[in-house]
C-alpha cells in the first residue's frame, strides 16, 4: 500500500498536463488517464468508507 499508517499525513497530487491526468499518493503513481480533453472546470474529491481531513491544499500552474 502507498498509504501511510493511521495518524500520519498522506500526500495526494493531481497533475493535469494537456489531455493527461496523473494521480500520485505519497509520490507514487496510482492512476493515469489520457485523452481526457479537460481544459477547465471543477476539482472534486471523493472518499468512501471513512473520514477525510485536509491539512493544506495548493493549486499551482504547470
Amino acid at each position: 500500500s502507498v498509504e501511510k499508517p493511521v495518524g500520519e499525513w498522506n500526500t495526494f497530487t493531481t497533475i493535469c498536463d494537456g489531455n493527461t491526468v496523473t494521480i500520485l499518493v505519497n509520490g507514487k503513481e496510482v492512476n493515469k488517464a489520457s485523452g481526457t480533453n479537460l481544459s477547465e472546470g471543477f476539482i472534486g474529491l471523493q472518499v468512501e468508507g471513512g473520514a477525510f481531513e485536509v491539512k493544506r491544499c495548493t493549486l499551482e500552474p504547470l
